[in-house]
């Protein structure tokens, strides 16, 4: 057989000098590989009679073929074949349209992993199931009643699975190629709220992720449809949490370009139940990484680490000289959860927080001196917990402290981790904060009212964090027309729930008074 490679031809084409279709005949091969790409100007067509053209695109480890295609009628199938370098589970999107699973799986070369006979290796996400059973695994017969089997359909366009194979190889998807905008609907069916959904590449090229990379980008396009607390694209690393894997946010706090491979997946969470991710096939460029991410022009950041000899737990802070301590859409991201977890560590929002963890926060730049970031620390009693910093691009005088609310005590990590044994199970913010500065801190300069969070967890409830354990506190609330409608003194714990009144829906005000400080907060009641 024919085998035609064009490393010249594409780099004539790519530049824009080609403008004519291409033609794959009979018993002929078109091969693409890692090192290559390819920009056809008008239609694809791979004979389909006789011995069918072979039209194909590869990647290896360190490197993925592109295609794209200028043309809207191409006729014909093509063939991605998308390398994983291991036997964890990742998360994947068909490169191609119509691609069968059940011949995917039926592809001795795909060597995709199966248990019990029938039940295959592939799975794509159903956020109206129960926690934990979120993804729904492909069989050749589904059981009935059971929540997270599925019988072998279709690739969909545009959608994410999580896969994983019986040793390093490429997944071949076959199919033809996508030559119009993909939207992925984003629903959630009944009355779910868990609007997590996912989603990935649709074509056999790369995609601009951020604003480095192109100023219209995928982050850009579906600006509308993230929730605000979550705007990014949350990308599996296998190889995270000691290699237990964990989700990585892309999103704009990324200094350098970002592109997305072909045959990438990822989850996204929408900010209601009506909306769809476009990808944009006008989005379509030429890179030639296996990789996600490129970076350049490190940011100032703190990546603090919590483990607990089995597992481990990061959160990260970069700093911006035009982020705020409040939401920065795009730049802060929410932390993915399935279900609440039982070991992790995040940040709350240093200033109008509404109770979400996040796994990144962004700040001003020169702040280091005054802040003080809310840590959610998740974890089991009884077990020995380490807080670790990694400190990078941060002025060489600045020191990171972890403030132990239960122990009234400040720890230096800078260069020795904190280690602290609960005897009580935690389960959020309240206990620990991080404070930066540039002299030597004592516990008795940040026991004051800089680190309360006051936050509506729902109609009936406002959370209070921050107060020193065993204060008195006082608490009132007033409405806008200045009526008291709530007074209440308590001795105050590391998180304080206030339960209020029936109330008409609108703007009230919480006061937290200790000593003689006062703080107060604008909540709305719906």
């Amino acid at each position: 057989m024919k085998k035609i490679m064009f490393f010249m031809f594409f780099v004539i084409i790519a530049n824009g000098a080609f403008s004519q279709g291409l033609h794959v005949s009979s018993g002929e091969s078109f091969y693409v590989s890692p090192e290559s790409h390819v920009f056809v100007g008008g239609d694809i067509n791979v004979a389909t009679t006789g011995t069918p053209g072979n039209l194909t695109i590869t990647s290896d480890q360190a490197k993925s073929g592109s295609l794209i295609v200028a043309g809207n009628t191409p006729s014909g199938s093509i063939t991605y074949k998308r390398y994983i370098d291991d036997t964890k589970w990742h998360l994947v999107a068909a490169p191609v349209v119509g691609q069968s699973i059940s011949a995917f799986v039926a592809d001795v070369a795909n060597a995709v992993n199966v248990k019990e006979t029938d039940k295959y290796a592939v799975a794509y996400y159903k956020n109206t199931n129960a926690s934990g059973k979120r993804w729904v695994y492909h069989k050749t017969s589904a059981s009935g009643g059971v929540a997270n089997e599925a019988i072998l359909t279709t690739f969909g366009n545009g959608k994410g699975y999580s896969a994983n194979r019986t040793a390093a190889g490429t997944f071949s998807f076959k199919g033809a190629i996508a030559t119009s905008d993909v939207a992925v609907p984003l629903a959630t069916s009944g009355s779910g709220t868990h609007y997590w959904h996912a989603v990935g590449n649709p074509y056999p090229s790369f995609l601009p992720v951020n604003d480095a990379a192109n100023i219209v980008n995928l982050i850009s396009e579906n600006s509308t449809v993230f929730d605000p607390s979550f705007a990014g694209l949350y990308v599996w690393d296998p190889n995270a949490d000691s290699g237990n894997g964990a989700y990585t946010l892309i999103n704009k706090a990324y200094s350098g370009a970002v592109y997305l491979t072909p045959g990438q997946a990822f989850l996204v969470k929408a900010k209601d139940n009506n909306q769809s991710f476009t990808f944009s096939e006008a989005l379509q460029v030429q890179q030639n990484s296996a990789d996600n991410f490129y970076k350049s022009s490190p940011v100032p950041s703190i990546v603090l680490s919590l483990s607990n000899g089995a597992s481990k737990s990061t959160t990260t802070l970069k700093y911006f000289s035009n982020a705020t301590t409040g939401l920065d859409i795009g730049y802060d991201g929410g932390a993915y959860q399935d279900a609440i977890s039982n070991f992790s560590l995040d940040t709350h929002l240093v200033n109008n927080s509404k109770g979400v963890d996040f796994t990144l926060q962004c700040l001003p730049k020169d702040t280091y001196e005054t802040l003080v970031v809310p840590l959610s620390v998740r974890a089991e009693a009884n077990q020995e917990l380490r807080f670790v910093a990694d400190i990078n691009n941060l002025p060489a005088d600045i020191f990171v402290y972890i403030e132990d609310k239960v122990a009234n005590t400040l720890h230096k990590i800078n260069d020795a981790p904190y280690k602290v044994t609960p005897k009580m199970a935690l389960n959020g913010v309240g206990r620990f904060y991080m404070h930066t500065a540039s002299e030597a801190l004592n516990i008795s300069d940040v026991n004051d009212l800089n680190n309360i969070a006051i936050y509506k967890a729902n109609n009936r409830t406002v959370k209070i964090t921050g107060l020193q354990k065993g204060s008195a506190t006082a608490v009132k609330m007033y409405a806008i027309t200045g009526k008291k409608v709530l007074s209440k003194t308590l001795q105050a714990q590391t998180v304080n729930n206030i339960i209020l009144p029936i109330l008409s829906p609108g703007i009230y005000i919480v006061q937290v008074i200790t000593a003689s400080k006062v703080q107060a907060k604008k909540i709305i009641i719906e």
